[in-house]
């Protein structure tokens, strides 16, 4: 009877060995794919900061330009108008 408890009692410590390492390895697996999750995740938030950046700049600039042609075109028309 004590051979046969032992023996169960060993199936049961290696059955639960194996199920421990199946659940420390799907752990170990949720883990790495969180990491890669939040690393694309700023990654991506960096691309999209830089270039809410980059179209801010270029308003601007495009904001400038117009401010510079509205000016040369008010100086050319007053500089007709007292030719004529």
């Amino acid at each position: 009877m004590n051979a046969g408890a032992g023996q169960a009692i060993g199936g049961y410590q290696r059955g639960a060995a194996e199920a421990h390492g199946g659940v420390e390895k799907n752990y170990q697996q949720e883990l790495s794919a969180n990491k890669q999750i939040y690393v694309t995740q700023v990654v991506a938030a960096g691309q999209i900061r830089n270039a809410g950046l980059e179209a801010a700049k270029l308003r601007q600039a495009a904001a400038v330009i117009t401010q510079v042609g509205r000016e040369i075109s008010r100086g050319v028309g007053q500089g007709m108008r007292i030719r004529f």
